[in-house]
């Protein structure tokens, strides 16, 4: 038989739902999220669900934070989970690509980075996450002091959590993506996608993303281009 997804913002009446589906989460990895944190995902049209017969069963989230050392702003993708049962229906490979979609169409001009953090000893998202146009910044890893977690959270052997940052590089894969989704998943199975914009005008919408792609993460090409008009420029200012 086959099933049927909702992709969809999580609404203001479903803060305490979505809190407590995170609180209910049995992971080592995975930080549980207050109604406050929650109600400031939704206030920011960054909080996604996918629901089977209107049960929660996949989550992420965009999460507007500051770097440690720098305070430099920044967005983190978190919060990725998809239930045990909806496994292996490739959800969440379609739900973060909406995600960044959707968050990143919002405020297109904006420059602020998007980043994921994943624990030092967490192998699940990593192949997601590069699949997806992220790229590991070794040189970034984060390392808190582990007082700070829950004492579920797991540990290194120093007490510490170390996280690695994965950099959005690119968004050719989260566009295929988008544009390959037609309502189905690997196995048959159907989602709609019930954002907004995306529902409204799907070219519109592509075409939306495309626009942050050329603009946010030009070809190394462009990059190239770039470097040399700008090492031009110093060498004429210099005569």
């Amino acid at each position: 038989m086959s099933r049927h997804f909702v992709l969809s913002f999580v609404n203001g009446s479903e803060v305490l739902n979505v809190a407590d589906y995170y609180s209910s989460i049995s992971s080592q990895f995975l930080l549980p999220r207050t109604p406050d944190q929650v109600k400031k995902f939704v206030e920011n049209q960054s909080a996604f669900k996918v629901t089977e017969n209107g049960t929660i069963c996949a989550v992420c989230y965009l999460n507007k934070d500051n770097h440690p050392t720098t305070n430099a702003e920044r967005w983190e993708l978190g919060g990725i989970f998809v239930a045990e049962p909806a496994r292996q229906e490739g959800i969440a490979s379609v739900l973060v690509s909406f995600a960044l979609a959707s968050h990143l169409t919002q405020d297109p001009d904006s420059t602020i980075p998007v980043m994921a953090h994943v624990h030092e000893e967490n192998d699940a998202p990593r192949t997601l996450l590069n699949r997806l146009g992220f790229e590991r910044d070794e040189a970034a890893d984060e390392v808190y002091d582990g007082s700070l977690f829950p004492h579920t959270f797991r540990k290194n052997s120093a007490g510490k959590v170390v996280g690695h940052v994965f950099k959005l590089i690119e968004l050719k894969s989260v566009i295929k993506k988008i544009q390959q989704h037609k309502g189905k998943l690997k196995s048959g199975s159907t989602m709609d996608v019930e954002l907004y914009f995306f529902k409204t005008d799907r070219s519109a919408f592509i075409e939306a993303i495309k626009n942050v792609e050329r603009d946010r993460f030009p070809s190394r090409w462009q990059q190239l281009l770039s470097r040399i008009c700008r090492a031009r420029k110093r060498s004429s200012d210099l005569l």
